[in-house]
């Protein structure tokens, strides 16, 4: 009998974690924290499967360049357990990833950004220093494969794997990341079904490394995106060539060219980059408290109305809390008290005629700059101007940090209220259309305002385009298209009076990857798990996630909760919102309390003999 075969026949139980990156190290931490305080009476395995580092997992490899980095400064990122994280299981003292990385003699990046690989090396000694501290009825075994299918045979059911391996699994957790999401996308290249029979073409720039690797060749590379992915792909053909760079005499950053950098094009359907994120005042734990959009106004909103739409009874909530957050930076915190008693006794222009500010807060100008709403510009010169004015208005914004300076102020709320925010979307709160809403259109805003890059990336990008390295003066959505007479991609603007284009012999596809996922697909089609459909007074928005309910457990294709697979993360955005964030110290972290929920009711139901 080989070891699965005794494993099954075991009078055990087993524990199958499915995806061991953050949020599957977070759960593996609760589980043995919760099981070291309640011991359960029988042998217990915990199976951790990933085909990467467990911990670390494929985004935050150990393995990739020191030069990308998390856009989380390192003291507001944590995988342990404080005083302020409720319902989750016992507090575990643990060190935040700033506190790790200065007990290692590491540094960060400028402003304390640690490198991903950083925080990989964190989760895996995460994970290792959770084997150490498991209880005596307790054993880990780690599968470095990929989870293919979950099915049931009259032993239980099995987790089988790429391997070959086959895991008996009487508890199952879902932890996979971005994978068996679904997207309708418009051809990349027009008249062009296949670009990789023309060009060297990279659909998915994950690992970034390898993918740069890839266009070693390439002279002109094209990147479609201006968001956080295209950032990584830009220096990893630049810095990761051998360029570099420093200040000059003038005290403003320069590159320093290798001579191995192609000619980099990037683009995106709006034209700008994200916004950076502002220069962080608030230590590991400080935040903005809603003084709008509570957790009681929304009840109350709820209990009045029913399903909630986000832009009409939410949104001027989420602006109000916004411009609180920056009149208090402009005008200090008396004048936003006295902007709260306004806007609550409905008197606010009065408010404002007696005590005009020096400034009005305005979402539009955050979210449509002036200058970008043209419909058509002169030519490429004039919008490379309105360009690189935004990206140095945003710079100097950034500098002023996000308490003191009001712009970014009001920007960093957005990350603040997550909560109240999930509070009031999450498990079928909003209508259909306005679940749509929320995420096809608050969604991008909220990460072009939130969620963008450290400052210093921005002025990196403007450094590369004044050493001619990196042009991203196209203006909104340019198209790409073959030419098939000259068997030539080029880049088209459609922005400007005057036609310009530009040939690519490199594509890089660097919008948010859809993974297919074998193992979710095999679960939807035999109704294991279904796909998350918010259903409303006839109408319907479907998304491409599978359905959970709050207890996090997955529901099947006849509509109920399975009490034995579960999961956490992106795999359920939509059904709950904004997963994706790491656990924050000091802030009753999300991430934390559902690993923490997910691992007591787990040891709960091994220790009072619940059927598996």
């Amino acid at each position: 009998m080989n070891d699965d075969e005794q494993r099954m026949a075991s009078p055990g139980r087993d524990i199958v974690i499915v995806g061991v990156g953050p949020r599957g190290t977070y759960a593996f931490e609760r589980l043995v924290a919760v099981m070291r305080d309640n011991p359960v009476e029988m042998p217990i395995t915990i199976h951790l499967v990933d085909s990467h580092e467990p911990g670390a997992g494929q985004v935050y490899a150990t393995t990739q360049a020191e030069y990308l980095l998390m856009n989380t400064v390192a003291d507001q990122v944590t995988a342990f357990v404080d005083d302020s994280v409720t319902s989750a299981g016992p507090k575990v003292e643990g060190p935040t990833l700033a506190q790790w990385l200065e007990r290692r003699g590491e540094k960060t990046g400028p402003g304390g950004y640690p490198s991903r690989a950083q925080h990989g090396r964190y989760l895996s000694w995460v994970v290792k220093r959770c084997i150490e501290r498991l209880p005596p009825f307790a054993e880990v075994r780690i599968h470095r494969a990929m989870a293919l299918d979950v099915v049931d045979n009259p032993q239980g059911r099995i987790v089988i794997l790429n391997s070959g391996d086959q895991i008996r699994a009487d508890k199952i957790l879902l932890t996979t990341g971005n994978v068996g999401k679904q997207r309708s996308q418009p051809k990349l290249v027009r008249g062009l079904d296949t670009p990789g029979d023309v060009i060297q073409f990279v659909a998915n720039p994950y690992p970034i490394c390898e993918a740069a690797e890839a266009l070693t060749d390439c002279r002109f590379v094209g990147v479609r995106g201006l968001g956080l992915t295209t950032v990584d792909v830009i220096l990893a053909l630049t810095i990761g060539r051998g360029g570099r760079f420093v200040y000059g005499a003038s005290d403003v950053l320069e590159y320093e060219t290798s001579g191995r950098e192609p000619k980099i094009f990037a683009w995106s359907r709006s034209g700008r980059p994200l916004g950076a994120r502002g220069r962080n005042e608030k230590g590991p734990t400080g935040r903005y408290v809603s003084r709008f959009l509570t957790n009681d106004h929304i009840d109350a909103l709820f209990a009045k109305k029913g399903r909630l739409n986000f832009k009409t009874d939410l949104l001027p909530h989420v602006l109000r809390d916004m411009a609180c957050a920056f009149y208090s930076a402009l005008h200090g915190p008396t004048f936003a008290d006295k902007f709260e008693q306004a806007v609550h006794s409905d008197r606010l222009e009065e408010f404002f005629e007696s005590n005009p500010p020096a400034q009005r807060f305005s979402f539009e100008a955050l979210t449509d700059p002036v200058d970008f709403r043209r419909d058509t510009f002169d030519d490429r010169k004039a919008f490379r101007e309105v360009l690189l004015k935004f990206l140095a208005d945003d710079l100097a914004e950034a500098k002023k940090g996000n308490v003191s300076g009001p712009v970014k102020s009001a920007c960093d709320v957005l990350r603040d209220i997550r909560d109240n925010i999930r509070h009031a979307v999450e498990f079928g709160l909003l209508t259909p259309g306005s679940q749509r809403y929320l995420i096809e259109a608050f969604g991008p805003i909220n990460n072009r305002l939130a969620v963008g890059p450290p400052a210093f990336r921005i002025e990196q990008l403007r450094a590369l385009t004044s050493a001619g390295i990196l042009d991203m003066f196209w203006g909104p959505d340019p198209e790409v298209v073959f030419d098939a007479e000259r068997r030539e991609v080029l880049l088209r603007s459609r922005a400007f009076k005057e036609q310009c284009s530009a040939r690519l012999d490199g594509l890089v596809d660097a919008r948010v990857p859809c993974v297919p996922s074998t193992l979710i697909e095999r679960l939807l089609h035999r109704n294991t798990v279904r796909r998350a459909v918010n259903r409303f007074e006839g109408e319907e928005y479907q998304l491409d996630t599978i359905e959970i309910d709050r207890r996090g457990r997955v529901i099947n294709g006849t509509g109920k909760a399975d009490p034995n697979i579960s999961a956490l993360g992106p795999l359920t955005e939509g059904t709950v919102w904004y997963t994706q964030a790491a656990a924050r110290p000091g802030v009753n972290s999300r991430s934390l309390t559902d690993a923490g929920r997910w691992a007591m009711d787990t040891v709960e139901s091994l220790r009072v003999g619940a059927p598996v």
